[in-house]
C-alpha cells in the first residue's frame, strides 16, 4: 500500500481552491504522495493547476475528478452524458499533466434514486471509454446514497463494464453500515476492481449540528479505522490510501500538525 494525501485536507471550495493555494498546501504539508482534487474553476486553468502543482515536486498518483460529472451522468438528458464525458475529459488532461494514473469519480448525486443511479450506471462505458483513450483507470467510489447503500450500485457497476476501478470511502462506507461487508465481500475482490481507499472517521452524521459538512479525523469517530486496514492486509490490497479528513480551520488558517498526525496512524497501520 502506498499512503496518500488529499488535497481536500488543506483546501477547499470556493475559498481554498486557487491553483497556487493548493501548491502552498503540499509544500507546507511536504507529504510525499498526493491526491489532488479537481475543482470546478480549474476547467478554466488547466495549464495553471498543471504547472503549479508539477512545481512541488510532489507525486500525484491520483487525480479525484470535478463532482458535477456524476450529477451530468446521472440525468435523464443524452445531451447531459455527453457534456459529463466532455469534462471528464478536461480532467484526463490534467491527469496526463500530473503524471496520475487513477481518476476517482462521483458516478452520481443526491438526492439520489433507482432511476437515476441507473442512469449513470449505463452511461459509465461512455466515461470509460474516455480514459481509456487517455490511457488512465477511472475507479468509482462508494459515496453516500438515500435510497439505497453504495455497494449495490458499485456492483452494477461492475457488471455493467468490467473496465470499472473501485474507491472505497471509509466515511460514506460506514455510515451505510457497510465498512466491514466491503471487506467481507468475496466478489468485491475476487474482482480485483478495489484500487484507491479514502480514509475518514464517522460518528453518526456527516454535518454537525448547523447542517455544515464536517470531515473526521482517524479517532474523532467511532469506525474501526486499524481494523479496516488489516482487513486491507488480509485482502492482500497493495493500492493507495489517501488521508481524506480536513485540517482546515478558516479561510487562513490550516493545522498541518493534525493533518500529519493522521497520516501518521494511518501510516502505523500499514505496516
Amino acid at each position: 500500500m502506498r499512503l496518500l494525501c488529499s488535497t481536500g485536507a488543506f483546501s477547499r471550495h470556493p475559498d481554498r481552491c486557487e491553483p497556487s493555494t493548493v501548491a502552498e498546501g503540499i509544500r507546507a504539508l511536504g507529504a510525499d504522495g498526493i491526491e489532488a482534487i479537481f475543482y470546478t474553476p480549474w476547467y478554466d486553468a488547466i495549464d495553471t493547476a498543471a504547472r503549479e502543482l508539477r512545481a512541488t515536486g510532489a507525486s500525484i498518483p491520483v487525480l479525484h475528478t470535478e463532482k458535477s460529472i456524476g450529477s451530468l451522468a446521472s440525468s435523464p438528458a443524452p445531451e447531459d452524458h455527453e457534456r459529463a464525458a466532455e469534462l471528464l475529459r478536461a480532467n484526463c488532461h490534467l491527469a496526463t499533466a500530473l503524471g496520475a494514473r487513477t481518476l476517482v469519480l462521483h458516478l452520481w448525486s443526491q438526492p439520489d434514486t433507482e432511476e437515476s443511479v441507473a442512469t449513470a450506471v449505463a452511461t459509465l462505458p461512455r466515461l470509460l471509454d474516455v480514459t481509456e483513450e487517455h490511457g488512465l483507470d477511472l475507479s468509482v467510489e462508494t459515496i453516500w446514497r438515500v435510497t439505497s447503500t453504495p455497494l449495490p450500485a458499485i456492483h452494477a457497476s461492475l457488471a455493467a463494464d468490467p473496465r470499472t476501478r473501485v474507491t472505497l470511502d471509509t466515511e460514506f462506507l460506514g455510515n451505510h453500515g457497510e465498512l466491514e461487508e466491503a471487506i467481507a465481500d468475496d466478489a468485491l475482490w475476487e474482482s480485483g476492481a478495489v484500487d484507491h481507499v479514502q480514509i475518514k472517521d464517522f460518528a453518526g452524521s456527516m454535518t454537525d449540528d448547523a447542517g455544515r459538512r464536517k470531515y473526521l479525523h482517524p479517532g474523532q469517530g467511532t469506525l474501526d479505522l486499524a481494523g479496516f486496514m488489516r482487513g486491507l492486509r488480509s485482502r492482500g490490497y497493495g493500492g493507495t490510501v489517501s488521508l481524506e479528513a480536513s485540517g482546515v480551520v478558516d479561510a487562513r488558517t490550516v493545522d498541518y500538525d493534525r493533518i500529519r498526525q493522521s497520516l501518521t496512524m494511518i501510516s502505523s497501520w500499514m505496516d
